[in-house]
C-alpha cells in the first residue's frame, strides 16, 4: 500500500523467506540498533531473530 513503511525487522523476515539469509541478518542487526537507540522493547525481538539466524554474527558467513 502506498505510504506504508516496512521496518527492517519485517524486511529481514522477507529476505529470510526468499533464502537471503545474509541480507536478513543485516536487516535484523539494523533494526536492533535502531530499536536500542530508541529504547524500544522491540530491540529484543530483533536480537532474537538475529540469534536464530544461520549467519555467524560479525563475519557474514553462513553456519
Amino acid at each position: 500500500m502506498a505510504g506504508e513503511q516496512v521496518t527492517p525487522t519485517r524486511r529481514g523476515d522477507v529476505h529470510r523467506q526468499l533464502g537471503e539469509e545474509r541480507r536478513a541478518a543485516a536487516d535484523w542487526a539494523a533494526a536492533g540498533a535502531l530499536f536500542e537507540q530508541a529504547r524500544s522493547p522491540r530491540a529484543e525481538e530483533a536480537r532474537r531473530r538475529l540469534g536464530n539466524s544461520r549467519v555467524r554474527s560479525g563475519d557474514g558467513e553462513l553456519d
